[in-house]
């Protein structure tokens, strides 16, 4: 369950910054258009270079997100191997956006320059039964679903002055906000009240 202590002179910009924090937590999972396009141009100049040859690679797939100054940014899929070395991996079309972080998977491509080149990032990695890779792929817990969130309201000695209505509150954490994380989520995350959201006394500064 989440705790979100919010005073009354802040829940405004508490408000702002978490909808900023989840959307790009959210929006960061499924928004790879670019890193398509990169992936494929890095993918076709690697093959203008060397063809390599074609090979079949299991492992733990290895998703990460990079950011960059300019505000672009892209995914990396890596394939970890049994031995612990990880295969970057560059797709002509698409990326495996199928796939989770973590799952063990079974890779067909063109081992080229150290990267595997994929025909397509969606049908030349599949799910395999397991191997060498001793890490689970499941899925984190309580990562998706329903997300149990408790919101306390307080005040400061220094300002007692209470603006916000608990209905005001109900209404921007788990109706507002839960909108946005359920759209950006692709429908798999929600908001869920923990219970009736308290009302705390004072408290100094």
């Amino acid at each position: 369950m989440k705790i979100e202590i919010c005073a009354p002179r802040i829940f405004g910009y508490a408000i702002f910054a978490g909808l900023i924090l989840l959307g790009s937590t959210f929006v960061l999972a499924h928004t790879t258009q670019t890193t398509d396009d990169s992936n494929a141009q890095a993918a076709a100049a690697q093959l203008r270079r060397d063809p390599g040859q074609h090979v079949q690679l299991e492992g733990q797939l290895e998703i990460i997100h990079q950011d960059f100054k300019d505000g672009h940014g892209r995914f990396v899929y890596t394939l970890k191997q049994a031995d612990g070395t990880r295969v970057p991996l560059l797709s002509l079309k698409g990326a495996p956006t199928h796939l989770l972080t973590g799952d063990h998977v079974r890779a067909d491509g063109q081992l080229s320059g150290g990267s595997l080149i994929l025909a397509s990032g969606s049908t030349n990695v599949k799910k395999s039964g397991g191997g060498g890779s001793t890490t689970s792929s499941i899925p984190v817990p309580y990562t998706f679903g329903a997300q149990s969130t408790l919101v306390i309201l307080v005040n400061f000695q220094d300002d007692a002055i209470q603006p916000y209505a608990v209905t005001d509150v109900q209404n921007a954490f788990f109706t507002a906000a839960n909108s946005f994380i359920m759209e950006n989520s692709y429908q798999r995350v929600r908001r869920r009240s923990a219970g009736t959201l308290l009302r705390a006394g004072s408290m100094a500064p």
